[in-house]
């Protein structure tokens, strides 16, 4: 059985079959952190493969200070076996941060240590470079080996997406394209590594799924130098309602608002390090049409867009990162790395405003569908509903608490929107209202990532 089929059945059968995304174990976040080096012949061996491999005999959470605290008492050998990470490569599902931690050790460097990460509800990976900052091919001990060609390591790219991902139609972002023939190119390639982003795209629209590898291979013997992979299952529609010329007329409305105006859009691309008046990208700037996560997991399509803009009648340009919802047209600034656009809550009439923020378990997280407050009542998009623990069957909340009839919904803009507070009946969350900042506050027990992974142990 190929990989890809056993990665997604497995996240498949802990994560989607229940409404509210699943911990999965740490043998089978093992299953995935060993295919993704294997597949990628990252020159590592992983340990701590199950439980009863742990120095400790048991998780320990790198914010767990009180069990850090007794180990060290009692004289205990320990490691940090669990972290907090992203649960998505573009660092969204900040509701879902539980990460378990693997030992990596090297044969060839005796002396070296290095980690690989699983996200435990998502699977989402990265492994640490093995190589140190700054460290050449030569002082690995690779120099004799002939530079590969780039062709060569881009097959080698693609067939490690293929073996993770499975058959199908992939987009390459290629860095560094480098030419053996050219005496600068040489140079640069023979001393590191190159790096390769990879999507499995919908061959009809050109959309980018959540099923894609970000790695680098050394230019010398072919090896994965560092990885990071997600392969999610898609569950929104691909087809994009909103064309991209359309999204960027949104942008420009919104900008106006402010007083700004658009100056140039970047074409599709990948710019990570780009600098673009004084702005610089992080590993996030993809132009493109992605399926993207938020902070429930709940999925969405949309137009990633790199722009520069200014001020109405200023020459003083800069640049900016922003995601326009390609089903109903929201725009979300402030998502990316590189700039934080601060909007203000946005009035319409006096009845009704979008709400930009909610806290959970005193958490502060920003949806990309919006909340709203309505005569008083705040109503939230039936896309967050799964990350709750919650089943909406069209009439009905089925939660883990209780069923309740709704009666009372909200349609705006072809979004369904049920009323916040009989959502937390019957999933069991107390909610209360934060009157002076104008904030819904939520607090479940069952919603600590950390305890719910205690209780697998």
């Amino acid at each position: 059985m190929r990989f890809w089929t056993i990665v997604v059945s497995v996240f498949t059968a802990i994560s989607w079959a229940t409404a509210q995304p699943q911990v999965m174990t740490r043998e089978q976040a093992a299953q995935i952190a060993l295919r993704f080096i294997q597949a990628g012949r990252y020159p590592g061996t992983l340990h701590w493969l199950t439980t009863n491999d742990l120095p400790a005999g048991q998780e320990v959470h790198m914010k767990d200070d009180a069990l850090i605290e007794r180990l060290f008492h009692e004289g205990k050998d320990w490691a940090v076996t669990m972290d907090d990470m992203a649960a998505t490569w573009l660092g969204s599902g900040d509701l879902f941060p539980t990460t378990y931690v693997f030992l990596v050790t090297f044969n060839r460097w005796p002396d070296r240590r290095k980690v690989v990460r699983v996200n435990a509800y998502t699977g989402y990976t990265e492994v640490e470079p093995y190589r140190e900052s700054g460290e050449t091919n030569d002082e690995l001990g690779y120099g004799h080996l002939p530079v590969k060609p780039y062709q060569e390591l881009r097959s080698i790219a693609l067939n490690i997406a293929e073996q993770l991902l499975g058959p199908g139609t992939f987009k390459v972002f290629d860095l560094f394209p480098y030419d053996l023939s050219n005496p600068e190119h040489y140079e640069l390639a023979a001393k590191g590594a190159s790096l390769f982003l990879i999507f499995k795209q919908d061959p009809n629209t050109g959309a980018l799924l959540s099923q894609m590898i970000r790695i680098t291979l050394n230019t010398r013997t072919g090896e994965m130098g560092m990885g990071e992979y997600e392969n999610l299952p898609v569950t929104v529609s691909t087809i994009p309602k909103i064309t991209r010329e359309q999204a960027h007329q949104r942008v420009a409305q919104e900008l106006a608002k402010f007083g700004c105006e658009i100056v140039s859009w970047l074409p599709d691309g990948y710019y990570p390090g780009k600098i673009i008046h004084d702005t610089a990208f992080g590993r996030d700037a993809v132009v493109g049409l992605l399926v993207t996560h938020g902070p429930f997991l709940d999925q969405y399509l949309m137009w990633h867009l790199i722009f520069t803009y200014k001020p109405i009648g200023s020459d003083e340009i800069t640049g900016g990162m922003v995601m326009v919802d390609a089903h109903t047209g929201e725009v979300h600034f402030g998502y990316s790395s590189a700039i934080h656009l601060h909007m203000p809550t946005i009035h319409c009439g006096d009845l009704e405003s979008g709400l930009k923020l909610i806290v959970i378990n005193d958490k502060p997280i920003y949806p990309f569908s919006q909340a709203l407050l309505v005569n008083g009542r705040v109503y939230v998009p039936v896309k967050w509903l799964s990350g709750l623990g919650i089943r909406w069957d069209g009439t009905k909340l089925v939660g883990r608490y209780k069923t309740r009839e709704i009666k009372d919904k909200l349609l705006r803009e072809g979004q369904l929107y049920l009323p916040l507070r009989a959502i937390c009946e019957v999933a069991g969350i107390y909610l209360w209202w934060d009157n002076r900042k104008k904030v819904p506050i939520l607090r479940a027990g069952w919603l600590e990532p950390r305890k719910s992974a205690a209780r697998r142990q």
